[in-house]
């Protein structure tokens, strides 16, 4: 087995099944050189058990740092709770604050993060919306271009000062649909021409300001391509590679949601998301045995298929670059208690 096949493993950011790592979970991704995992809010009990758990991940693994990745936006996406800083909608920030504030308070927020050993955050929210009931919601700026383009470079520019990841999401936008991708595919008519003059500007926008990596949302655009944006070539290569001349991380929304899991098999949206372009798909399913049996497959068609191997080996690259910007060290259990107890993001959301 060479090592593009060895490490397929890199390409996923896998989920925990409670707050502390099991045996299992841990030589699952020694054995696949797994390449991050997602907290969820069943993962996090304590800061304690958070700080002792992302260093026996980090130990697991053999191609280091691990991605630790969370969504931590504030409002009602927000994994970590106190002793964190308990941040508002991001709307709401971004309707009370300067772009001089907001650079500050995401560069607070990146070290509350980092405090306890997350290097990845998928956020900062893009998406435009058209309605306010629609399944974003808050989580959106808004429907003022200029406003969400200025809000989202400050909060890049904070993360990447910072040195922790940032994710732009969910491209090419996934305001323009009531439908929540997490239940099913949600679909939407708007033509290539439309996106490229409202909802995709702020991903474009997101690319110049440095961000890390752009999510892919489980949309179906019917005048644009018969499969979701996430697995389509013609969003991931055409857009994102072509015209924003991106070079660095696309990851795939969870394959695990309802948009995904209603049309296709894990192996398939997976396939269709490498083959499309894709470095990251995101999987938060704890079942290890499940995990291992995709990637097995996986390395089986790849073996076979020498489009897919270069489009995998492709991507390896370029996860081993943004590797290089996570300067991996122990965290300590006290000192992290101890610097989020005293942050001073708390003196501004009380």
């Amino acid at each position: 087995m060479d090592s593009i096949v060895k490490n397929l493993g890199q390409n996923f950011i896998i989920g925990m099944s409670s707050s502390e790592p099991s045996d299992e979970l841990l030589n699952f991704i020694r054995e696949y050189n797994v390449g991050g995992v997602l907290f969820l809010g069943k993962n996090y009990s304590s800061v304690e058990t958070l700080v002792e758990t992302i260093n026996k991940l980090q130990t697991a693994s053999q191609i280091y740092p691990l991605f630790t990745s969370v969504d931590h936006e504030g409002g009602r996406v927000q994994r970590f709770k106190t002793p964190f800083t308990v941040l508002p909608p991001y709307r709401d920030i971004a309707n009370t604050r300067t772009a001089k504030e907001i650079f500050d308070i995401y560069t607070s927020v990146c070290s509350e993060l980092l405090s306890v050993g997350i290097n990845y955050n998928l956020f900062p929210v893009a998406d435009m919306i058209n309605r306010r009931d629609g399944a974003i919601g808050d989580r959106s700026v808004g429907t003022d271009l200029e406003k969400v383009e200025t809000v989202i470079s400050a909060t890049i520019r904070a993360m990447v000062k910072s040195g922790i990841l940032s994710c732009v999401k969910h491209f090419p936008g996934h305001g323009c649909t009531e439908e929540d991708s997490h239940i099913d595919l949600p679909y939407s008519n708007r033509t290539i021409e439309e996106l490229m003059n409202y909802e995709i500007l702020p991903f474009k926008k997101a690319t110049k300001a440095g961000v890390h990596s752009i999510m892919t949302a489980h949309i179906l655009f019917k005048n644009i391509d018969d499969v979701p944006a996430s697995l389509s070539k013609k969003f991931i290569q055409d857009i994102i590679r072509k015209e924003f001349r991106f070079i660095k991380l696309i990851m795939t929304d969870d394959i695990s949601m309802g948009a995904i899991t209603k049309h296709f098999s894990p192996k398939e949206a997976s396939r269709m998301a490498l083959m499309a372009g894709s470095d990251l798909i995101i999987s938060s399913s704890s079942d290890i045995n499940a995990l291992a049996n995709l990637i097995d497959e996986l390395a089986q068609d790849i073996e076979a298929d020498p489009d897919i191997k270069n489009q995998v080996s492709a991507s390896h690259s370029r996860i081993r670059e943004i590797k290089r910007l996570i300067p991996y060290k122990k965290r300590f259990p006290e000192q992290a208690l101890n610097f989020l107890n005293k942050s001073e993001l708390k003196n501004l959301f009380k």
